[in-house]
């Protein structure tokens, strides 16, 4: 059962790139550099040309890594509380400036 299941799933991951691959071939094929396909070959290399932004992963405090944007978001909000804790003085009395001096 388990040896059919890894078949099947990499004869699908094979299928999804074959299809990748053709979208990508037929794009290039179709990109120009003028103004009838509205300079699709400039904007595909500056398309190209941009760094593209990775989002670091984040492990959650019971050393789960984060799945979704909300997740990281939560884990984010628990740690700014953490660390940014109010510590609570019940009962503090402050010294006073005023030193019992009079002028």
């Amino acid at each position: 059962m388990n040896t059919e299941l890894n078949c099947i799933t990499q004869d699908l991951r094979r299928t999804i790139l074959e299809i990748k691959q053709r979208s990508i071939e037929a794009y290039l094929q179709e990109i120009t550099d003028d103004a009838s396909t509205d300079y699709s070959l400039w904007k595909a290399t500056k398309r190209l040309k941009r760094r593209t932004m990775n989002i670091p992963t984040v492990r959650k405090q019971d050393r789960a890594w984060a799945r979704n944007n909300k997740e990281k978001a939560e884990n984010f909000a628990e740690h700014l509380e953490q660390t940014f804790k109010t510590k609570r003085r019940e009962n503090h009395r402050y010294p006073s400036t005023d030193s019992g001096k009079t002028n």
